[in-house]
């Protein structure tokens, strides 16, 4: 049973999920998201990024897809131990039918390249709730193939 449900999954993601990535055909990689909410989970990945680079913990924690159920006290602790994030750039969201999120594929920068030279690939995933997003940290993407991000210093 658990293999028909890992196959059945693989397929909704691959078929069904909805890509769209930077080029000449789609220059607004959201444009995947629907229009009633497209310009909202801009705002929202866009302020999620400013209070991450400047430390906004109590800002960010506010838009907190919060599935642990910690306290601001926590967050606040867990973020201000990670690795500073310095930039991070979209490059491509897709939307996953199964979990009922988006996905935010992008290249990040982290203080003092703790994670190598330049950008790596990164996610950010938000999801809808209430009218409202709910976003998580930026976090070091694992892909499958080559890394979207340049490993040099830009």
């Amino acid at each position: 049973m658990r293999v028909l449900v890992a196959v059945v999954t693989l397929f909704l993601l691959s078929s069904a999920a909805r890509t769209i990535t930077l080029s000449q055909e789609a220059p607004d990689m959201f444009s995947a998201v629907p229009q009633a909410e497209r310009e909202s989970l801009r705002e929202a990945v866009s302020q999620d990024i400013m209070y991450q680079t400047k430390g906004q913990w109590e800002e960010m924690y506010k838009r907190y897809d919060n599935k642990r159920n910690i306290s601001l006290d926590q967050f606040v602790h867990d973020m201000s131990t990670r690795i500073k994030l310095l930039r991070f750039t979209p490059y491509a969201v897709t939307y996953i039918p199964p979990a009922e999120y988006w996905r935010i594929d992008g290249c990040a920068v982290f203080a003092g390249n703790a994670l190598g030279k330049g950008p790596t690939d990164a996610v950010i995933i938000a999801r809808r709730i209430s009218d409202d997003w709910r976003l998580d940290e930026v976090v070091v993407s694992p892909r499958k193939g080559p890394p979207r991000c340049s490993s040099e210093k830009k």
